[in-house]
């Protein structure tokens, strides 16, 4: 269970939700027209476009040759940029979550393009 106060911080949000809402889906709305159109020019990845939520999980392109190891330790150890690996999901390490709904427009623009860059340099 949940503690008493975690419990009625949410019951508070949801009593105020005509308040505390709109700003929130207006970010998420905006951070995902921003992913949308990063993935339509994208040369490294494929997605399935999610239908809710904040979280993405593309691949990498099978046509793509790439250093899986080597990529997502430059991503966070060169780029500071952390995505979470597909094996921690039991998947593929050519697919990763990518979560849009937390950062700043800045924030993610920025971590896309570091994305692709560190993609690039990490070619086969």
């Amino acid at each position: 269970t949940n503690s008493v106060v975690d419990e009625e911080i949410a019951y508070q949000l949801l009593v105020q939700k005509q308040t505390f809402l709109p700003p929130i889906h207006a970010h998420i709305q905006a951070n995902f027209a921003l992913l949308k159109t990063w993935f339509a020019q994208q040369p490294y990845l494929e997605w399935v476009e999610p239908q809710a939520g904040v979280v993405a999980f593309p691949r990498i392109k099978a046509n793509f040759q790439i250093d899986t190891e080597r990529f997502y330790h430059s991503l966070y150890q060169d780029y500071q940029t952390l995505v979470g690996a597909g094996h921690w999901f039991e998947q593929e390490k050519t697919y990763f979550r990518l979560g849009f709904g937390f950062p700043t427009a800045e924030e993610l623009s920025e971590g896309l393009r570091r994305l692709e860059v560190c993609l690039g340099e990490n070619r086969r």
